[in-house]
């Protein structure tokens, strides 16, 4: 089974319009709510501007004293951009429907992942120590 075919988890509460009626059919889906076309030619452009700043950053051999590091950091940036850039221009959208006697029904939203919250938590206090050091150094 792959990731993305994995069932979505649905979230606690979903908002219907008409919640009060009983759901004859539903089903949820995982796509992306934006022009594909789009996405893919954004990230073709940055990714030759970003093998660009990879040209950049490569320091030619003979000037430099390990030519293997300076090609590990160099490939190393250019898929650390790249991966960042891709996650920026493909993203998904969770998408639940339904249908009452009404009619059909959407509802829409995002997974928000809870690695940030702790991510955004660490960082914050190893800045806070970083800029206390800081201002120690040079008051």
């Amino acid at each position: 089974m792959l990731l993305s075919d994995k069932s979505l988890d649905l979230p606690l509460q979903l908002k219907w319009r008409f919640a009060h009626e009983p759901e004859l059919l539903g089903w949820t889906i995982r796509a992306r709510n934006y022009n594909t076309s789009v996405a893919n030619c954004m990230f073709l452009f940055m990714s030759i501007v970003i093998f660009g700043w990879t040209y950049f950053l490569y320091d030619p051999p003979g000037s430099g004293d390990n030519v293997f590091l300076t090609y590990l950091s160099s490939i190393g940036f250019y898929i650390l951009c790249s991966l960042v850039i891709a996650s920026m221009t493909h993203q998904r959208i969770n998408c639940a429907y339904r249908f009452s006697e009404s009619g059909v029904e959407c509802c829409e939203w995002k997974d928000f992942p809870e690695w940030t919250l702790t991510f955004l938590k660490w960082l914050a206090g190893i800045a806070a120590i970083i800029c206390i050091f800081l201002a120690t150094i040079d008051p």
